[in-house]
């Protein structure tokens, strides 16, 4: 008897080979289905929303919070304000401690689809502009709290391992731990210093809207190759990574 399959695609990765369907659930289980059973195969893409520049992102619920599980690519505030660009920092001094973006060394085509726009502090801090859809805000520590003890529940002991995309597409093996239980789907998209951009296949940072009240600096939270845990700590403004937005 065969019967049809309908697949979430951000929940599942899906490979054929041979007379056999691998399929790859959110969880890491992989299911293997031969596919002389299969009639048809439909995938339905879950819920998006889309920013300013028109860019479109899958979303995940994740515990009682919905997140962006992609990083966020516009230029714009979303109230249609252009970001500065780096090197609009760099040649304009009066502008030092402005908003701004990048990508990964330069290159938006080879890394602006997987990785998004890397953005300083001063973008994920403003209080005056959103660089979010309407509806949706960069989190908290509050909020990144939250999840941390999603996860926790979710994955004990490996909560950065359920944050992470867990194919080796991207990430540098042994990428320990990653289940990608929360579908979060973290990709290791690097950073740039100020300086020198390093990190790529590494590890994964991401802004707060949290500023610290010591430092010119703003909370992060990341997950690395090498290792399954979820730290937090504090980088300064200058530095530039991705963001990943939550619903209000």
């Amino acid at each position: 008897m065969k019967f049809s399959i309908l697949l979430f695609v951000l929940f599942y990765s899906v490979y054929s080979y041979a007379d056999t369907l691998y399929v790859y659930k959110r969880s890491g289980q992989l299911v293997k289905i031969p596919t002389k059973e299969i009639d048809s195969i439909t995938f339905a893409e879950g819920p998006k929303v889309t920013d300013i520049a028109g860019y479109s992102y899958p979303t995940v619920t994740i515990g009682t919070q919905t997140w962006m599980a992609e990083n966020l690519r516009t230029h714009l505030y979303n109230d249609g304000t252009p970001i500065l660009k780096e090197l609009d920092i760099d040649l304009l001094p009066q502008y030092f401690n402005s908003g701004a973006y990048t990508w990964y060394n330069l290159d938006s085509t080879a890394y602006s689809p997987n990785y998004g726009t890397l953005y300083n502090g001063f973008v994920a801090i403003q209080t005056t502009k959103n660089v979010c859809p309407i509806g949706w805000r960069v989190p908290s520590q509050t909020d990144i709290n939250t999840l941390q003890t999603t996860l926790a529940a979710l994955a004990p002991g490996n909560e950065g391992g359920a944050l992470k995309d867990n194919l080796l597409l991207f990430w540098t093996p042994p990428n320990s731990g990653a289940i990608n239980s929360s579908g979060f789907a973290a990709l290791p998209s690097g950073f740039f210093n100020g300086a020198i951009f390093e990190g790529v296949n590494n590890k994964a940072s991401f802004w707060s809207s949290t500023p610290s009240a010591m430092a010119p600096s703003a909370l992060t939270f990341s997950v690395e190759y090498n290792t399954a845990t979820f730290s937090q700590t504090f980088r300064i403004r200058n530095y530039y990574l991705p963001i990943r937005c939550i619903k209000n």
